[in-house]
């Protein structure tokens, strides 16, 4: 920074010019030279050599013209008082020499401007830069600025980026840092490369009419020296490389996972995985190799992976202790919900209401014998004497019609791959049943049908007819045939 006399010296330059030499001309025109003591008078010889006027513009800047008065400062007219009090308020040393280390401040910062090649700490690992500030102070600040007035904007700082060079700009392109602040610390051999930055990036190559452009943070993670991308920020978007705690810290997940923790209580959380379409909402369970309780107390899960929704539940335990978690109800991408049961009591629902469902019978899953074919719905088969379905009638002991919607189904317990051995039916309620021409009230009685099995209507069945009937007719079908009411076989 210019000292006062540095400063005094530009400004009379500016304001007087070659004043100074004018006037001196013109004063030694006067004078004939260089004053000396006065001659004795002379008597007039002839007329005197005529005296040239003073130039106009000499004359206006003679009338103008400040004087210099040794040990006083600069006139109010030619410097204001407020700039002076500026000037004499600024705290800085001022180093002309970039390459000079100053002496510092016992009670507050120096600021050091130098080139491109300026480097005071001469510290390994710190490069040449064109600005430093020393506080020699833990507790001072190094930098504030303020802001006074009732304007809207306050303290205003501006990173400006450009392409090309000073003197013809053009515009930057996508990926363009047009901010970069970096985070460093010596390390015990040097000044680190920085451990932390954020940087303000353009996202498209910047026209009159396309400005995008996005925030971006960069951690190092502990136990190493390289930075890790961890948050962008952009006008559509948040992204986050890593886990959220809300309210606090995040609990020690695997890395597997990518996490929102919710509340104070470990394991409170919304779970994502970083391969596969799983999401998880979790209750008190967290986990880095095995699920563990955030705090003393029972846990809860609920998991949608690979198109199906588990509910996962498990006793109280301490907190830190290992979960294992049974599965209380699953609906797979089958459109088929699975319920767990009670390990004492073996019930699954225990419902204070009714249950209701559309359908009108209940079925059971009955095993077909080998050669039994296909079986429709609402078809008379036979159970032949090793309890198997059968759709031949001379091995049948016994008639049963094949549900056609049930409400409850039982005997569910065989293995899904097994579904084709096994079919639906009627025990009890109401069926349809393929006989046509039938009347309410009657029975319908099994028939050899080739060697297969039919049925037909009996008004006033025989003693056994009335045993090896299927059911009694209820009501008429849309289509003609006969709904019965399932009767024991």
């Amino acid at each position: 920074m210019p000292t006062d006399s540095e400063v005094f010296e530009s400004l009379r330059s500016q304001i007087l010019g070659d004043l100074p030499e004018k006037v001196a001309a013109i004063e030694q025109q006067f004078s004939g030279g260089t004053p000396t003591e006065p001659e004795e008078p002379t008597e007039p010889t002839g007329p005197s050599e005529p005296v040239d006027p003073i130039p106009a513009d000499i004359q206006q800047k003679l009338d103008s013209k400040v004087d210099k008065v040794e040990g006083k400062q600069l006139t109010t007219e030619d410097f204001t008082a407020d700039l002076k009090a500026k000037l004499d308020a600024l705290p800085l040393e001022v180093i002309t020499d970039p390459e000079q280390q100053p002496s510092g401040s016992a009670t507050g910062a120096t600021a050091l401007v130098g080139n491109g090649t300026f480097n005071a700490n001469s510290i390994s690992g710190d490069p040449y830069h064109l600005l430093e500030v020393n506080n020699n102070n833990s507790g001072k600040q190094c930098v504030r600025i303020n802001s006074y007035g009732a304007s809207s904007y306050g303290n205003n700082v501006h990173f400006c980026r450009y392409f090309g060079t000073q003197a013809a700009p053009s515009a930057i392109g996508s990926g363009a840092f047009l901010m970069s602040t970096g985070y460093r610390g010596h390390d015990g051999s040097g000044l680190s490369q920085s451990a932390a930055a954020f940087q303000v990036v353009a996202t498209e190559n910047w026209t009159a009419g396309a400005h995008g452009i996005r925030f971006q943070w960069e951690v190092t993670p502990k136990g190493s020296i390289t930075r890790k991308h961890m948050m962008e920020l952009d006008a559509g978007s948040l992204y986050v490389n890593g886990s959220i705690g809300v309210g606090k810290a995040v609990a020690p997940w695997h890395s597997n996972y990518r996490v929102v923790e919710l509340g104070g209580v470990s394991g409170c959380a919304i779970r994502g995985h970083v391969s596969d379409a799983e999401l998880t909402l979790t209750s008190n369970a967290y986990y880095d190799t095995a699920y563990k309780r955030g705090m003393t107390g029972g846990a809860s899960a609920y998991q949608m992976t690979d198109g199906s929704h588990s509910w996962l539940v498990a006793v109280s335990g301490s907190a830190g202790a290992a979960i294992t978690f049974k599965s209380a109800m699953k609906l797979a991408s089958d459109g088929i919900l699975r319920l767990g049961k009670d390990t004492v009591t073996g019930r699954s629902i225990n419902a204070a209401g009714t249950v209701n469902a559309s359908g009108a019978d209940y079925a059971e899953y009955m095993r077909k014998s080998d050669a039994c074919g296909v079986i429709q719905a609402g078809q008379i088969a036979g159970v032949d004497a090793a309890g198997l379905l059968t759709d031949k009638w001379a091995e049948a002991v016994s008639f049963i019609v094949k549900s056609t919607a049930p409400a409850y189904v039982g005997g569910d317990d065989f293995d899904p791959i097994e579904i084709a051995q096994y079919d639906r039916m009627a025990f009890a309620g109401r069926v349809p049943v393929n006989v046509t021409g039938a009347q309410p009230g009657d029975y319908i009685v099994p028939t050899p049908y080739g060697n297969g099995i039919s049925g037909y209507a009996a008004a006033a069945p025989s003693f056994e007819q009335y045993r090896a009937a299927v059911g009694r007719v209820i009501s008429i079908a849309e289509d003609g045939r006969a709904i019965v009411i399932v009767k024991a076989a």
